[in-house]
């Protein structure tokens, strides 16, 4: 790794120590007068992910492990015997798969030592809230005959099932309960197979192809694991993907999201080179090999350069767009864009040698 390399990333661990220092409220998505109640916060999905980065060995940071531990100990607080909500604590929302299989994830990379008794109860609502034809509901319920209904009460759709939320979720299933969900977890990776396009895999609450592609990529990944018959298929499909990714690439050696999120249009035209989005693409890249034949690797050093000229002079990257919230309207902060750009950075230095990339 160069030395440019080198001090990109830690300005961008310097910056997210700076932010943690205020609880990163800048991550925060918070609402006011959302049907009665004076102030929704939500907190759990965003701050997972700044945790879980700032995890990372690869940092060698124990300040930043320090951290990471303080946030898993606030997000196991909010946690109740069904999971967690998106907006923290507020009854009127159901606890999500999308925020457990980020707990989950979060527990285990930092050995919580009361995870298994933290995650039990939710496991077995979650147990309930599969469907009968593969993946799980979007929103963990008592009553899982009325999920339709009830994800139909936050966000248009005629499925309660979406595939970028059902990934994340079986890749944390993969790495935390394999036997005792063998069963969701193949009926799970049919049903992602079926949701595969020319592209990648399109997310519902999120911008882009990018994020969708690379957390199914991640799940192929883990799943083929775990269900050694169905490998096979499950590394052509990634291979696919990869390939359609990289067919993507632009002369800078970034991407654009080129689409929008389904049923709402995008604030921005889906043309522009996206540093986000390009992190997002090198994280399934950096999946990808090892495990599928391609040319994973050559892609990599053109596209870490295409996010570090994007690196502003605090350490941290522009906010951008990465999924929807209350309304439809985009969810973005400096914190999580800049979790994510580091994120892929320190997944695809430790693939390429010392001067492996022209950054």
């Amino acid at each position: 790794m160069n030395y440019r390399a080198t001090l990109s990333l830690e300005r961008a661990r310097d910056f997210l120590l700076a932010e943690s220092e205020g609880g990163f409220k800048g991550a925060w998505d918070c609402a006011t007068g959302f049907r009665g109640a004076p102030l929704l916060i939500g907190t759990v999905f965003q701050i997972s992910f700044l945790a879980l980065t700032l995890s990372r060995p690869e940092l060698g940071s124990p300040e930043g492990l320090a951290v990471a531990r303080r946030e898993a100990e606030s997000i196991a607080d909010l946690g109740s015997d069904d999971g967690w909500r998106y907006f923290n604590l507020y009854p009127g929302i159901p606890p999500d798969t999308d925020d457990l299989a980020q707990v989950i994830r979060l527990f285990m990379a930092l050995d919580l030592p009361e995870r298994d008794r933290l995650l039990e109860s939710p496991l077995q609502l979650l147990k309930r809230n599969f469907h009968p034809e593969g993946g799980c509901y979007t929103w963990m319920l008592e009553d899982p005959s009325r999920a339709l209904e009830v994800c139909q009460t936050w966000m248009p759709g005629d499925d309660p099932r979406h595939p970028e939320v059902v990934a994340n979720l079986l890749e944390a299933l993969c790495r935390y309960a394999p036997d005792a969900f063998r069963d969701e977890l193949e009926r799970g990776a049919e049903y992602l197979l079926t949701c595969q396009e020319p592209e990648g895999w399109a997310s519902y609450n999120y911008f882009g192809w990018g994020y969708g592609t690379m957390v199914t990529v991640k799940a192929l990944r883990a799943l083929a694991d775990v269900l050694p018959d169905m490998a096979p298929r499950l590394s052509e499909a990634a291979q696919k993907a990869g390939l359609s990714l990289l067919s993507a690439q632009a002369p800078d050696g970034g991407w654009a999201p080129r689409r929008p999120s389904v049923a709402s249009p995008d604030p921005r035209d889906g043309s522009q080179v996206s540093p986000q989005e390009t992190a997002f693409v090198l994280e399934a890249l950096t999946t990808l090999d090892g495990w599928v034949s391609g040319p994973w690797r050559e892609a990599m050093p053109s596209a870490v350069t295409a996010i570090l000229e994007h690196q502003a002079a605090d350490g941290s990257w522009p906010g951008e767009p990465f999924y929807f919230t209350l309304g439809r309207l985009p969810y973005q902060s400096r914190e999580l864009t800049t979790s994510h750009c580091l994120h892929s950075l320190l997944s695809a230095l430790a693939l390429l040698p010392p001067h492996g990339t022209d950054a």
